[in-house]
């Protein structure tokens, strides 16, 4: 086995720790701040010698909730919800996160604006958050997610009697 302290990726300039994922086939590295753009991204397994694929890497601007219209919307879901920001994205996946419910999958209307279709809720209040991902990488981790002070408020429909 090759020691693992000398597996790096290279992202432009900037050179981070990488490791062997657990069935040998890639190298897994967290990207380091970077101002906004893409950049080579590169790898090594030995410290020195690093590929030149030239393979691209996105760094984009922390997107932001600001604001979203309508803040409200029915138990039985469905309602169309735009969310309003800064720094969104157009990715091959853009994801809207009512509360804890599963993301559900948004439409990209501009660098300040995506669309999402709320899901079946419980009544109540929960936190309106978005993430963009690259390649169509689920987001997995809590700060994949934009994080939110934005509640959307989820109402049981009138009964007609």
């Amino acid at each position: 086995d090759w020691p693992s302290s000398y597996t790096k990726c290279r992202f432009h300039q900037t050179v981070v720790s990488g490791n062997l994922s657990v069935d040998g086939s890639a190298i897994v590295c967290e990207a380091p701040d970077h101002p906004p753009g893409f950049y080579a991204v590169e790898v090594t397994q030995n410290s020195l010698d690093y590929t030149l694929n030239g393979v691209q890497f996105a760094f984009y601007d922390t997107p932001k909730v600001t604001n979203i219209y309508p803040p409200l919307g029915s138990t039985l879901g469905g309602t169309m919800v735009t969310v309003y920001g800064e720094n969104w994205v157009d990715t091959s996946f853009v994801v809207c996160k009512f509360g804890e419910i599963n993301p559900t999958t948004a439409t990209f209307l501009s660098s300040t604006a995506v669309r999402c279709p709320a899901p079946a809720l419980v009544a109540g209040s929960v936190a309106l958050e978005v993430s963009i991902s690259w390649q169509g990488q689920e987001p997995h981790r809590p700060h994949d997610f934009t994080g939110s002070e934005v509640l959307y408020t989820v109402y049981a429909p009138p009964v007609l009697s």
